[in-house]
């Protein structure tokens, strides 16, 4: 048995037919959906609630990188942008590699378009 989302002229969207009925079942939803904060979602981090894949993946959400169209991203200022607190008077910070090789997952997966400028300036 295998359920199937279709797009017939008999289907409302959002319904799902099973293969062997003719009856349709329509998809209710009984939770509500959330908003989090930038505020809140430092603190779950901070607090050790959440890891840093899932910090940087809602905080990328949040700060909409790219939804529109290709962009820059600057690892760092994300970064600094999303400290969030330690128990010193030192904040908590996401390591750049960390948010380096989480944005290579999404590439990898085919949840982004990665292309990489280099920039150097030695002084020798």
């Amino acid at each position: 048995m295998t359920a199937t989302l279709t797009t017939a002229a008999d289907t409302e969207p959002g319904q799902l037919t099973h293969e062997n009925l003719a009856e349709k079942a329509e998809l209710k939803y009984s939770r509500m959906p959330i908003t989090v904060a930038m505020h809140d979602l430092i603190r779950a981090w901070s607090e050790g609630l959440i890891n840093d894949d899932a910090y940087i993946f809602f905080a990328l959400q949040i700060e909409r990188i790219g939804k529109e169209k290709p962009e820059e991203f600057d690892v760092t200022q994300f970064v600094e942008d999303w400290l969030g607190y330690g128990k010193s008077d030192k904040p908590k910070r996401l390591k750049e590699s960390k948010v380096t090789a989480y944005v290579q997952k999404l590439q990898q997966m085919g949840a982004a378009h990665v292309e990489i400028k280099m920039q150097l300036s030695l002084d020798i």
